[in-house]
């Protein structure tokens, strides 16, 4: 299931926009970074990391307002801690998160 949800997020990147990187290191990217990114752009790394970091045998389900609150908990733990990686910051986000 992770698979496909990672596949599928794939597929989302390298469709949005063709002026885009067609990699990401999420590991070298840093929170000052992705603070300054486009919504677009922001929108699609919080898709593959909700899709990274759902839990094993859950229905592949995206909750749109689940969406909207895991971005801005991200956003604002990027934007307090700017020197940590953006991946370090999502294992701190949505590790936590229970709902």
């Amino acid at each position: 299931m992770r698979a496909i949800r990672l596949a599928a997020a794939a597929a989302t990147i390298a469709a949005a926009s063709p002026a885009m990187a067609q990699t990401v290191d999420l590991s070298a990217i840093q929170c000052r970074e992705f603070v300054g990114f486009s919504k677009e752009r922001i929108a699609i790394l919080v898709t593959w990391l909700e899709g990274y970091y759902v839990e094993e045998g859950e229905n592949p389900v995206l909750d749109l307002a689940k969406f909207s609150k895991d971005a801005e908990q991200l956003r604002t733990y990027c934007t307090e801690n700017p020197a940590t990686t953006v991946m370090t910051a999502a294992q701190n986000v949505f590790s936590k998160d229970e709902d």
